[in-house]
């Protein structure tokens, strides 16, 4: 019995240093990267919920970019986003696979630490911790919005955008069928959204998307905008193949002689549309004259010639001279 009031003193004790524990403030880590004409760099990880714009490096001087984020202990993943890139810390040997083949750098605080540097070195003077802005609490949805993708069979297919804070890998899009089409409903409040898929790690723009905005690196953003009321909604939708038109009529083929031009021209047919009215040609109109013999080099007392008609035509037809030619002196 004299020992309980010993035994309560050691539970208020052991209450007191876990309330203490509970309460010890978040490290002070530092994450540096060096990135020379680089126009932005931010931070993203598993402690932000891989908002890739939320926290913004300072450029220190000679290319070194640095931000101080407040962590609690345990072990976190990050990546560095460099002008809409992402890059992993190279002063980092820590890493993890990130699902798309690479690696996401890692970071581990342990119990009682004040300061870290994320990959060793030394942090830049003059830096303050910045805040990592709390998750916001999920609006009331107004409607489901179905975003699709062709994407491919077997691509790893993901929905960001303002709506989950540009999460590459939070909102995963699926493709049941197997058709490589991949689709993902959203619960969105009304109002106008920017997007991209991001499949096997490559940020791509809707391409059936009817909106589009300045992504700010150079390419575009897809946009949607969610009207109220509705109860089912498609952003963008499947892009299918016009129609083929349809082949062409077969032409008839020309007659080859003149006499089955002369018959086409004389049937109805040849006024039917889409076809054209064959030629009628002329017939030779046959004669009893001899064709002559023609022989080179034509004869020099040739002074003379004849006209034979035949048909709508005329041959001129050479003839021998009755006078004998006068001979010719030095």
């Amino acid at each position: 019995m004299r020992h309980r009031p010993l035994l309560s003193s050691l539970a208020v004790l052991l209450a007191g240093v876990v309330l203490a524990a509970g309460s010890l403030p978040a490290a002070d880590v530092t994450f540096v990267h060096r990135a020379p004409g680089a126009k932005e760099v931010t931070l993203a990880g598993s402690f932000n919920g891989w908002k890739a714009f939320d926290l913004a490096l300072k450029d220190t001087g000679g290319g070194v970019w640095a931000v101080v984020v407040p962590l609690d202990e345990g072990t976190y993943e990050y990546k560095f986003v460099v002008d809409g890139a992402w890059r992993q810390d190279p002063a980092n040997p820590v890493g993890k696979d990130d699902g798309y083949g690479g690696q996401n750098s890692v970071v581990t605080v342990p119990a009682g630490t004040a300061k870290l540097t994320a990959g060793g070195g030394e942090a830049p003077a003059g830096l303050k911790a910045a805040p990592v802005a709390a998750a916001a609490a999920p609006a009331a949805p107004a409607g489901a919005t179905v975003f699709s993708h062709n994407a491919g069979k077997g691509a790893a297919c993901f929905l960001a955008g303002e709506f989950n804070g540009w999460n590459p890998t939070s909102d995963r899009m699926e493709d049941p069928d197997g058709d490589g089409i991949h689709t993902k409903a959203m619960a969105l409040p009304p109002g106008r959204y920017q997007y991209k898929f991001v499949v096997d790690g490559n940020w791509l723009a809707d391409p059936a998307a009817a909106e589009s905005a300045e992504d700010g690196f150079g390419g575009q953003n897809s946009v949607v905008t969610v009207g109220a009321g509705a109860a089912v909604r498609e952003a963008g939708g499947r892009r299918l193949p016009p129609p083929l038109p349809p082949p062409p009529a077969a032409r008839p083929a020309s007659p080859s002689t003149p006499a089955a031009r002369s018959a086409a021209a004389s049937s109805p047919a040849s006024s039917m549309a889409g076809t054209r009215p064959a030629r009628a040609w002329p017939t030779p109109t046959a004669t009893a004259s001899t064709p002559p013999t023609w022989t080179w080099p034509p004869a020099a007392t040739c002074t003379s010639s004849s006209s034979t008609a035949t048909g709508s035509r005329t041959r001129r037809t050479p003839r021998a001279s009755t006078t004998a030619s006068a001979a010719r002196t030095p």
